[in-house]
């Protein structure tokens, strides 16, 4: 059997009164959330647990919005090793934009 394909990237948040949403952002760019993938409930917390949770919800977000460039990456580096063992400046390049795509709050 074939395993099911995820929700497509990239995933954003949307930020609400008593909500944090993690999921698809629709194609018209307005921020909000096409489909609900995760969600933190905020009402009656404290501000340190929501701010804990938002910034779980950025971790999320930024991992798996990482997620086909890293791969890229490495698959490009194995490559690289492969036909002489030399590290190129693409491999560098590819490397540093995953890393700040990955420390981008939201990818």
């Amino acid at each position: 059997m074939e395993s099911p394909k995820h929700t497509p990237l990239p995933w954003g948040i949307e930020r609400t009164e008593n909500d944090i949403w993690i999921g698809p952002l629709r194609k018209c760019g307005d921020g909000k959330i096409e489909t609900i993938v995760g969600h933190f409930c905020t009402e009656g917390y404290k501000d340190e647990y929501i701010q804990r949770q938002l910034a779980d919800a950025e971790l999320i977000v930024r991992s798996v919005n990482a997620k086909d460039d890293l791969v890229a990456v490495a698959e490009h580096y194995l490559d690289s090793l492969a036909i002489g063992g030399k590290t190129s400046g693409k491999t560098i390049e590819m490397i540093r934009a995953a890393i700040a795509k990955a420390e981008a709050a939201n990818g």
